[in-house]
């Protein structure tokens, strides 16, 4: 379900946004960006149950792991929004919807500076980034320091924003809202397969809204 328990709360606070290690350019420059409202962001992707009990059937391409705490995957970014606007009329009050990148990643990153989320192990503790099989159980591996599990890796989660590459070079720094219409939405945070240099807390990548893609799914944030 969509309990309190299924969401972390988030501070607000400040932190740098983007990485100078990477060499693509849609992740910089980096900049100090801040939050100025808490809110609460949900500790997993929504899994494959989640959505049917909103939704009723699952997509219809979504099949890369069949099991129910799988996140649910080849959703479109305009059926999510369908399937927020469903979960708002059942629960009133509670404001759901996507994160806006920098939300996502100030919650992601919890404190962390690097590229990868901070665990004890490391990356292969706390990220599914490598294997073989398109994605895994949601909250298997460790969560990051706000409770938050499969930032990176697992699955990409689409975003409020529109994508472009250029953003960070003009962007506002404080609530970003993301661009004006671009014809792109942004996702978040990597898959299993994208590999190592790909899942990271600063990774971007974009999608047509009517798209259905095997490695993106999403998670929620709501009013605290």
């Amino acid at each position: 379900g969509f309990g309190g328990d299924q969401f972390a709360l988030i501070p607000p606070g400040s932190f740098r946004m983007g990485s100078t290690v990477t060499t693509r350019t849609d992740e910089g420059p980096v900049r100090t960006v801040t939050i100025t409202r808490p809110f609460r962001m949900q500790r997993t992707e929504v899994t494959r149950a989640q959505w049917r009990s909103v939704m009723d059937s699952l997509p219809p391409q979504s099949s890369r792991c069949p099991i129910d705490a799988c996140p649910v995957d080849a959703v479109s970014w305009r059926e999510v929004q369908e399937f927020i606007r469903r979960l708002n009329l059942r629960d009133p009050g509670r404001a759901y919807r996507l994160p806006t990148e920098a939300q996502w990643e100030y919650a992601a990153r919890a404190g962390a500076t690097g590229l990868s989320p901070v665990a004890p192990g490391g990356l292969n503790a706390s990220a599914w980034v490598t294997n073989v099989i398109w994605s895994w159980p949601v909250a298997v591996l460790l969560p990051n320091a706000f409770g938050l599990h499969d930032v990176v890796g697992n699955l990409w989660e689409w975003v409020a924003d529109w994508y472009a590459v250029d953003y960070y070079t003009r962007a506002p720094a404080v609530d970003p809202p993301g661009p004006d219409s671009t014809g792109v939405r942004s996702y978040r945070g990597g898959a299993v397969g994208s590999g190592v240099a790909r899942s990271t807390l600063s990774a971007r990548g974009g999608g047509a809204p009517e798209g259905r893609f095997a490695d993106v799914g999403f998670r929620l944030v709501r009013d605290p």
